[in-house]
């Protein structure tokens, strides 16, 4: 494969992938959020339920109050309607008509889609600034900082040596002495597999963990511990999987230092209630 060709399935690779885990991040949270206020809703008897309504109707408690006692019934979708010829027709060709240029702008630009619409755009750009700024660090010479004065060099075969000089930079030459030896390779961190993956900002990226922390359950609520692997990351950002003594759940997670996470995750406990629950992650 053509090193441009790489390239481009890098940056596409990070985009879509950056898309999708922006969706997939705000569902979970929201999912959360539900989850969470479904299992800690205070259960009330019919007396105190028709006390809420009369302090509610003396305009006494406000409606989030009310709305968690006696939640608003769901949006029944309007009726499908029959396709009309003659309609379509208007709504593809007339200019004239206020109320229908009124419909197509705020389907376009209600602020629910403008917030997409930024965010989308902001993970293009930064997907391609991400991928200068790393092909930038991969052509950057690579600097170990021995003890001072201290030199190593390493018989590598085939005649060719690693040298790590008093200043710290690295390349490979062709004779153990410096005097006559000629510098075959200067070494850069694009020439270390290890360190081009842990500097790749996103990217399809399997690793393990172990968790521990709390949660809550429709069953059961407290202490979990378990393993879990993360399958993609955005920067700071992770995709998990995680399995629990209490169930199995799925989520972002935030890097807090190199070895630390805070993991948000929503799932299902063995017994197949609802849960979500908030953990430390630990990279192994």
């Amino acid at each position: 494969m053509s090193p441009i060709l790489k390239d481009v399935i890098f940056v596409v690779t990070g985009i879509l992938g950056g898309i999708a885990f922006y969706f997939f991040k705000d569902k979970i949270f929201k999912k959360a959020k539900a989850t969470a206020t479904s299992i800690i809703a205070p259960t009330v008897s019919d007396t105190d339920k028709a006390n809420i309504q009369d302090l509610y109707a003396k305009k006494l408690i406000d409606q989030k109050t009310y709305e968690l006692y006696f939640p608003p019934a769901p949006v029944v979708p309007a009726a499908t309607e029959v396709f009309d010829s003659k309609k379509a027709v208007t709504g593809l060709t007339n200019v004239k008509d206020p109320v229908l240029w009124m419909k197509d702008i705020a389907s376009i630009f209600n602020l629910r889609k403008i917030l997409i619409y930024i965010a989308i755009i902001g993970i293009i750009f930064g997907g391609i600034y991400a991928y200068g700024m790393y092909k930038g660090k991969m052509g950057t010479p690579v600097t170990i900082g021995l003890a001072y004065g201290k030199e190593i060099m390493i018989d590598i075969g085939k005649g060719l040596y690693l040298h790590i000089t008093k200043d710290g930079k690295v390349h490979v030459q062709d004779s153990a002495d410096d005097k006559t030896a000629k510098i075959v390779k200067n070494i850069k961190v694009g020439d270390i597999e290890q360190l081009k993956k842990e500097l790749k900002p996103y990217g399809f990226d399997i690793k393990f963990f172990a968790a521990a922390g709390g949660s809550l359950g429709e069953k059961k609520t407290g202490f979990e511990g378990g393993l879990g692997i993360s399958f993609f990351k955005w920067y700071k950002w992770t995709a998990n999987a995680l399995i629990t003594n209490l169930g199995g759940y799925i989520g972002p997670a935030y890097q807090i230092t190199d070895n630390f996470d805070i993991l948000l995750g929503i799932g299902k406990g063995f017994s197949g209630d609802n849960r979500v629950g908030i953990f430390a992650k630990f990279k192994f």
